[in-house]
C-alpha cells in the first residue's frame, strides 16, 4: 500500500524561495523537464508564496493564488495545525533577484476540514490590497479536456528536502477520471469536490511535491494563457513519484469562498 502526504513544507527561519513554457512543444517540454520533472515557468503574477509562523523558529511554507485585490486562495491543511502569523509574498517568482512584497494576512479555512476528510480549502484576506490585474478568477465549470498547469516553489525531488528551486517551477498535467491509488488514503477520492491530475500521455511522470500545497492548478488556453484557478494542491505520494495527485476542486467551493469573502 502506498503512503500519502499533504504537500506542505516546514522549514527553519529562512524563507523558501521560483518556472517558462507557454507555447512549448511536447519535445521541448521533455527537454526542459527538470514541482518534480517541471520546467521554468513563465511569469505567473497570481502565484504567491505563503510563510506561516507556527512555533519557535519554524515556518510552514505553502503556495497560493491571488483571486482578488484582497484575497488569496490556499489549502486548509496549511493552517489546521495552528499558526501565529501569516506572511504573503507577492512578486515575480520567475526572477530570483526580483523584490517581493510582504503582506500580512488573516485566514479562514473550511471548518469541515480534517485529515481524514475533504474540504481542503482556505481563504486569506490581505491586510493591504494588490492590483486586481494580478488576480486569476475562479473556475466555474469542468476543464477536463484542457492541459492543466500546476506551478510552485516546492521540492523538485520527493526524496531530497534540499531540492527547493530558486525560481518558480511548473508542469502540465491532465485530469484523470479517478485517483484509484489513493482510494484508501485518507478517504475515497470524490470527483465532485476533488480533481485528480496525472501525467500527459507521452510525458515523463511529473507531480507537485512538498512545499507546493495550496498552490494553483489552472487550465491553459490554446495560446497557453491561464484561464482560471481550477484546483488547489492538496495531497499525493509521500515521495512525489506516483503518476497521480489530488487537488481540491475550486468550482465545488465557489459558494463557500464567496460566503467568506
Amino acid at each position: 500500500m502506498m503512503n500519502f502526504v499533504y504537500f506542505g513544507f516546514v522549514v527553519a527561519i529562512s524563507l523558501l524561495c521560483h518556472v517558462q513554457c507557454d507555447n512549448a512543444t511536447l519535445s521541448e517540454f521533455e527537454e526542459r523537464a527538470a514541482i518534480v520533472n517541471g520546467y521554468n515557468a513563465p511569469n505567473r503574477p497570481f502565484y504567491v508564496e505563503i510563510s506561516i509562523h507556527t512555533h519557535g523558529m519554524w515556518y510552514a511554507t505553502c503556495g497560493g493564488t491571488i483571486i482578488s485585490s484582497h484575497h488569496v486562495l490556499c489549502a486548509a491543511h496549511c493552517f489546521a495545525d495552528g499558526y501565529k502569523e501569516i506572511e504573503v509574498l507577492v512578486g515575480d517568482f520567475t526572477n530570483p533577484k526580483s523584490k517581493k512584497t510582504s503582506i500580512s494576512a488573516t485566514v479562514k479555512y473550511n471548518s469541515a476540514f480534517n485529515y481524514k476528510n475533504y474540504n481542503d480549502v482556505a481563504l486569506l484576506k490581505l491586510s493591504k490590497g494588490v492590483s486586481s490585474s494580478l488576480a486569476l478568477p475562479l473556475c466555474t465549470k469542468s476543464y477536463s479536456q484542457y492541459p492543466i498547469a500546476v506551478c510552485g516553489m516546492g521540492q523538485t525531488s520527493g526524496t531530497n528536502k534540499n531540492s527547493m528551486p530558486n525560481r518558480l517551477q511548473e508542469t502540465q498535467l491532465q485530469e484523470q477520471s479517478s485517483c484509484g491509488r489513493f482510494d484508501r488514503y485518507p478517504t475515497n477520492f470524490d470527483p465532485s469536490i476533488q480533481v485528480c491530475l496525472g501525467e500527459i500521455k507521452g510525458n515523463k511522470q511529473s507531480s507537485a511535491c512538498m512545499g507546493d500545497s495550496g498552490g494553483p492548478a489552472f487550465p491553459l488556453s490554446s495560446s497557453g494563457r491561464p484561464i482560471c484557478v481550477y484546483g488547489i494542491v492538496s495531497y499525493g505520494s509521500a515521495t512525489c513519484d506516483e503518476p497521480e495527485s489530488v487537488y481540491t476542486r475550486v468550482a465545488a467551493y465557489a459558494s463557500w469562498i464567496h460566503q467568506n469573502w
